[in-house]
């Protein structure tokens, strides 16, 4: 199957700004006709689109059986953005054991998956006490 994309962005390049950058997009997927599949993008920033394209390829797996790849949703449109504007991950070590290796790990992957955006790192590191935690922001 043939993947023709059509994409558009609204603005031009801009810095992310965690308060105020647009970063939702919508995506349409038309029904495939004669082994072509037609998607559309559209965002009002780069940001949207890379998140649009990021969707996109969730849709996408390859087919042995047919030696091509197939996109899983026939006819589809999702028009989608953050619900939140900042990101970050919160490890409860207080409930959940986790040996201090593991932890490192966790935070190198972070910063290999997450280089472009990621706020914060929580780490609760007592269940009883409500100060028992340590908050590193990762943007200034």
């Amino acid at each position: 199957m043939l993947l023709l994309l059509d994409l558009s962005v609204e603005e031009d390049f801009s810095y992310l700004d965690p308060t105020s950058t647009d970063e939702g997009y919508s995506l349409r997927l038309d029904p495939p006709s004669g082994g072509l599949q037609r998607a559309s993008a559209a965002a009002r920033t780069w940001y949207g689109l890379h998140h649009a394209m990021e969707t996109l390829s969730q849709l996408i797996s390859w087919n042995a059986a047919e030696g091509s790849f197939q996109v899983h949703s026939e006819a589809a449109v999702d028009d989608d953005r953050p619900a939140y504007p900042h990101r970050g991950i919160s490890v409860d070590t207080s409930r959940n054991f986790m040996p201090v290796s593991v932890l490192k790990e966790l935070i190198d992957g972070l910063g290999q998956v997450c280089q472009k955006r990621l706020d914060f790192f929580k780490l609760q590191i007592m269940a009883n006490i409500k100060r028992a935690m340590i908050l590193f922001p990762l943007r200034t």
